[in-house]
């Protein structure tokens, strides 16, 4: 079976179907299912492969003198073709008509059996055995704006239909990547997209679809294996045999939501700029004379993951008990693009002490960052070294939780062009979400600085770059470090040369005693960006002219910048 997807935008319309023809015992994820009739009409159809491709080649025959007659008779000639067939051999087959008019307006049409009755689309429709998702997608596309981008739609639909399936989905009867094409006034164009799944600790996954000279090819880049496309009457000729290509059934194993912490900081001020992002007062220690005592502080948050509406909590331990000290549902809605939080906060801290502040997700601990409020004696306020004195008390604190699970904590971990910092201070330059470069290998210089919590005792820490979609994997620096105290953070910064072998998505793991503790995420593109964001044209001819781009985080999440690139 099969799932059709339309959707009419305004003077636009997208198309979208599966690749899955089944045999009795054999899956082949390798039928063409939305089918060329003219450079201006294209025929997508749910059902019997015969009887479908008897309506598209008999379309075909008449097309001269149908088209002369306008979209009425076309309408009438699809309705007559499929009731003339019916009658002989009835087979349930459902058809759905794209047709970009005279004017340039794309119209979209239904045509169900028995009667074959042409409905014209306006919104969203499906046909096929993809009906258990429709629900899913009339909830993502109801308060839909028509008068945006067509691509953004097609994203918006691929994206829900792909996450409904996986959900939904308890048969083989939908399968194999995406054919999706756009009716614009310019003719019918196909779209070109793939997917890496980014989850640094499970088997690599990454597939890709295109097409080139009127044929779609599926393409397996984690086992370097291609599948053409087949029209119906190609397909119809072969003897079956197994072909699958892409499930969508979830494999609850593998789709366990997870979240990475880049960094989780506590301070007094934070700038950010295209390019910058500056932590002003990082509070590890507080300091009053008297206790109870009402303490003020920014919250600076950001982690990326699972996507989807997450609930956030903040919970402050301090002497065996826990006080919630903020909550609030976070949505996100890409899981490679990162979440960033920055909440002012007040604690009443009754007496003077070690504390944890606990952040989770869904009830999953994120991350945990140790804080110290020191009682100030008197005459302390006028001691030079109070600084001095206040920090020797915090590492004589003990984080006992870490000491007992020996899981060391993120403070910060970031991937930047330049970084200034300090004791009190941190600057980050130019942190990239996206590389741009035309002939790869790229030889990347880069800083990285990590801070940790480690529980005491020595530790080896590892700089890896790895490949998602293939998980091969690159040392790109290590470090033994000795820690005295699991209260303080141990910074690490330094310069590297990062060789980036492809064009692709890619992680730069922390790796602490041989197991990860986070990761960085980031994409390496040439002037024709697959996996990120595409760029102004000026800035193309730059990178085809020999220049390094960068895109910063900061950029994508402002609206009035984005895709702003930097030369480096």
């Amino acid at each position: 079976m099969t799932v059709v997807v339309g959707f009419k935008a305004d003077k636009e319309a997208v198309m979208l179907s599966d690749s899955r023809a089944s045999a009795p015992g054999v899956v082949e994820d390798k039928l063409q299912k939305i089918l060329p009739i003219k450079d201006n009409i294209a025929l997508g159809y749910a059902g019997d492969v015969q009887f479908a491709n008897y309506v598209a080649n008999m379309l075909r025959q008449n097309l001269s003198t149908i088209t002369k007659a306008g979209l009425r008779n076309l309408l009438s000639e699809v309705q007559k073709i499929a009731l003339s067939l019916y009658a002989q051999r009835p087979e349930p087959t459902d058809f759905m008509l794209g047709v970009i008019a005279n004017d340039g307006e794309a119209l979209l049409y239904v045509f169900r059996h028995p009667n074959f009755e042409p409905k014209e689309i306006k919104g969203f429709e499906l046909i096929g055995s993809g009906s258990m998702i429709k629900d899913a997608l009339v909830n993502a596309l109801k308060d839909q704006k028509i008068d945006v981008d067509i691509k953004y739609i097609a994203d918006k639909i691929f994206t829900t239909a792909s996450g409904a399936l996986a959900k939904q989905l308890q048969d083989d009867s939908v399968g194999g990547m995406f054919q999706i094409i756009l009716l614009e006034k310019t003719g019918i164009r196909p779209i070109r997209y793939g997917y890496i799944y980014v989850d640094p600790d499970q088997e690599p996954d990454s597939k890709s679809i295109e097409m080139q000279n009127g044929v779609w090819t599926q393409y397996d880049h984690t086992k370097n294996h291609e599948s053409k496309i087949l029209k119906p009457d190609i397909l119809l000729n072969e003897y079956p045999t197994e072909s699958r290509f892409h499930d969508y059934k979830r494999d609850p194993k593998k789709k366990k939501p997870k979240w990475h912490l880049l960094h989780f900081i506590t301070c007094l001020a934070l700038k950010k700029d295209i390019g910058i992002t500056e932590f002003n007062g990082t509070l590890t220690a507080a300091a009053k004379d008297e206790y109870p005592a009402e303490i003020e502080m920014l919250l600076a948050l950001e982690y990326w993951g699972s996507p989807g509406d997450h609930e956030l909590e903040f919970t402050l331990i301090k002497d065996g008990k826990s006080e919630l000290v903020h909550k609030e549902t976070i949505f996100n809605e890409f899981m490679p693009e990162t979440v960033e939080l920055v909440r002012n906060i007040k604690f009443l801290i009754d007496k003077p002490g070690k504390a944890i502040l606990q952040v989770t997700i869904n009830g999953n601990v994120l991350g945990r960052r140790a804080l110290y409020f020191h009682k100030l004696k008197p005459g302390d306020k006028s001691k030079p070294d109070i600084g001095n004195i206040i920090l020797n008390a915090l590492a004589q604190q003990a984080d006992d939780e870490m000491e007992k699970t020996k899981k060391p904590e993120v403070v910060f971990f970031a991937m930047c062009q330049d970084v200034e910092y300090d004791s009190l201070n941190l600057k980050l330059l130019q942190q990239s979400v996206s590389f741009y470069w035309e002939k790869y290998p790229l030889s990347l210089r880069q800083k990285v600085i990590s801070s940790f919590r480690l529980p005491k005792g020595e530790h080896h820490i590892k700089l890896e770059l790895v490949d998602a979609s293939t998980k091969e994997k690159w040392e790109v620096g290590n470090k033994k470090m000795l820690s005295e105290s699991s209260y303080m953070a141990n910074p690490i910064a330094g310069e590297f040369i990062i060789v980036i072998p492809k064009p692709g998505i890619y992680f730069l793991n922390a790796i602490v005693n041989e197991q990860r503790l986070t990761s960085i995420l980031f994409a390496a593109e040439t002037s024709e960006a697959r996996w990120s964001y595409t760029m102004f044209d000026e800035q193309k001819q730059q990178v085809k002219n020999g220049e390094l781009l960068c895109l910063s985080k900061e950029a994508v999440k402002n609206k009035g910048h984005q895709r702003k690139a930097s030369v480096i």
